[in-house]
């Protein structure tokens, strides 16, 4: 009974955690991308100028909170093994957020290095707008990748809990 409570409040703390992710990179893709993705070189130079803008976007984004995000679902996994249904929707979460973190680690951080940590300072025009628009791709499948996990993720989420016999 007791394992069954905790495979249900990781299960929140999952929908939750994924959920926040994907409003924020929305809310990144709407409203803060087009502040600092044209024109450019310009809007790199002037964004990412300060440090202080890649120091707020690695608040939300940044590799620390990557475990925080895929922890509860690992737990819930464990919690609900014996599931076959949960089961299968959380490792098809899991795999998609692994994926999205090697998408991330091979393409996106880099990227971030030049064009957020440094403001693209020392890099062409060129260079600049063929690593924002590869960035943009790359976010953007990272995106889908991990929309695809997280409704996954809700199946889990809304299959009805087999009862344990006391």
């Amino acid at each position: 009974m007791r394992r069954q409570q905790l495979f249900v409040v990781f299960l929140w703390l999952s929908v939750i955690n994924l959920s926040i992710w994907i409003g924020g990179t929305l809310f990144h893709m709407i409203v803060v991308l087009p502040l600092w993705s044209q024109p450019l070189p310009g809007s790199v130079h002037e964004f990412f100028g300060d440090r202080r803008a890649y120091e707020l976007l690695l608040d939300f984004y940044g590799p620390q909170w990557m475990v925080i995000r895929i922890l509860p679902i690992l737990i819930a996994l464990g919690l609900g093994w014996n599931h076959a249904r949960h089961r299968v929707s959380l490792i098809i979460t899991l795999l998609t957020i692994a994926f999205g973190i090697v998408l991330s680690v091979l393409v996106v951080f880099p990227i971030n290095e030049v064009i957020m940590a440094n403001a693209g300072v020392g890099s062409s025009a060129e260079a600049i707008e063929r690593m924002v628009n590869t960035w943009i791709v790359a976010d953007r499948a990272r995106f889908a990748l991990l929309s695809v996990g997280y409704i996954f993720l809700l199946r889990a989420f809304r299959l009805p809990i087999p009862s344990v016999p006391r």
